[in-house]
């Protein structure tokens, strides 16, 4: 679905008479402002009953602690601001957001989803920038307040502010300490060597040294694209978004490593099983370590309790702990981008459907209040997001909880090491092509070399940019 995107949103647009500046030179940005501010006798925004539609992307296990968050805030700002959800999957997430705003049918105010996707709705001016009303307003979102590895993708090249970060997620990984002392280690290995190592040691005591699923999709997006951003690999240029993963000698080699990095693994434990297969390795104590999906982290220590500590959750950190995948992949673990983790991170944006500048002015309110409250943080990281807020990760209630001191801060031990896919409006093709090469490489039945592998996947690549006319 995700390779289709850029073609039927080009299409939309030819429908729809946008005012694009490539289309004639119009430098009608697209959205405009309507109304005036009331304020009290402090300056501050007076808001009476204002409705806005939030349609966001999460769909998983988190939905309906999000929408639970959304109900707190609704109840706080009662008779002022109520945010009204509206959950719309992944895949099909961009094209239905352009849709709707196009044909001004049940369009949202503003969105939150993941920060690879509004790169296409930036570049169709579906989005406004938060500045104006910031100043109309007084409500203020400053991008230092939140990580530079993400914040940075905000401003998309220019001065204004399109896009505020809310959280990271990639992949969870739990691991058993009671196997790990059994096994005969003290410490967690800190490079592939070591791991590999380990998992040698932890498949000839009769455990599964790894329980990991390439049937996952994160394994393709989130698991190989860190294993590739750890070993230095450059994804896309980011002028023409066109790979150069087979023409390049560099990157090619660079290539080969972060699949060999994974075959390795996979060649001891491996990663040709099923997402149940796995979880049931892990809640009977048969696995080392446990890959797999941030949001789904308190249903599965939950799983775990209740089978061994009588469901007291808070007990399980006796038994089991949390880690990272930073280095797992990297073939020279003192290079920098050795200890990248690769994932996405869910961004506010408003979207050019809203004009009421009261409404405006409650978006700010509310995405101020999601990201940069510690007990809402708190609440939304016990679903596996780290908060990206600076105030919040250095506040006591925030770091000292029970899901993101032992679990959800393991998984990413330095934020600033985060990665996103960047301003690429093709990422689902990107993600598509990077993970059929490993998929392929780890597949028993292929009998193609991984050069061959990787150039074709680079040559389908390229060509869905060219198709869309890029």
């Amino acid at each position: 679905m995700k390779k289709i995107i850029v073609l039927i949103l080009s299409v939309i647009m030819c429908f729809a008479c946008i005012p694009l500046v490539a289309c004639g030179g119009n430098t009608d940005p697209g959205w405009t402002t309507t109304g005036t501010l009331e304020k009290d006798a402090d300056g501050n925004v007076i808001f009476d009953n204002v409705e806005i539609r939030l349609s966001h992307v999460v769909t998983s296990e988190d939905k309906d602690v999000l929408e639970s968050l959304i109900s707190d805030f609704n109840r706080e700002y009662r008779d002022r601001i109520s945010v009204i959800p509206n959950s719309i999957k992944e895949e099909s997430f961009e094209t239905d957001i352009a849709k709707r705003i196009t044909n001004n049918n049940n369009a949202p105010d503003f969105i939150m989803s993941h920060q690879a996707g509004q790169k296409q709705l930036f570049d169709l001016k579906m989005l406004q920038p938060y500045d104006d009303v910031m100043r109309e307003s007084g409500i203020t979102l400053s991008l230092d307040d939140y990580s530079k590895s993400l914040s940075t993708y905000s401003k998309y090249g220019g001065d204004e502010l399109y896009s505020v970060p809310c959280d990271a997620q990639s992949m969870m990984v739990l691991y058993n300490k009671k196997l790990l002392k059994a096994c005969g280690y003290e410490n967690l290995p800190s490079s592939h060597a070591e791991l590999k190592a380990m998992a040698e040691t932890v498949k000839n005591k009769g455990y599964t040294p790894i329980a990991w699923s390439a049937s996952m999709e994160q394994f393709q997006t989130y698991m190989f694209i860190t294993a590739l951003m750890q070993n230095g690999v450059k994804l896309y240029d980011a002028s023409s978004y066109r790979a150069a993963w087979a023409s390049d000698a560099e990157n090619l080699a660079a290539i080969k490593s972060a699949v060999q990095a994974v075959k390795d693994l996979s060649d001891i434990s491996s990663a040709n099983r099923s997402v149940k297969d796995i979880l049931n390795d892990f809640l009977n104590d048969r696995s080392l370590f446990y890959v797999a999906l941030p949001w789904n982290m308190r249903s599965t220590l939950q799983a775990y309790a209740n089978k061994y500590t009588d469901g007291k959750i808070d007990a399980v950190s006796e038994s089991i702990g949390g880690t990272s995948i930073a280095k797992w992949f990297a073939v020279d673990p003192e290079k920098d981008y050795a200890a990248t983790v690769y994932g996405d991170a869910h961004f506010f944006a408003i979207t050019r459907s809203v004009t009421d500048i009261t409404k405006k002015a409650a978006i700010c309110e509310f995405v101020k209040w999601f990201t940069s409250k510690s007990s809402v943080q708190v609440k939304w990281g016990e679903t596996g997001h780290l908060s990206v807020c600076n105030k919040v990760v250095s506040d006591d209630a925030y770091s000292e909880n029970f899901f993101t001191n032992n679990y959800v801060s393991r998984f990413y031990p330095d934020i600033n090491k985060f990665a996103c896919t960047g301003q690429n409006p093709h990422f689902g093709d990107l993600r598509t092509y990077l993970g059929q090469i490993v998929i392929t490489a780890l597949n028993s039945a292929n009998t193609s070399s991984v050069d061959d592998i990787i150039k074709s996947n680079q040559d389908k690549y390229n060509g869905q940019i060219e198709i869309a006319g890029m």
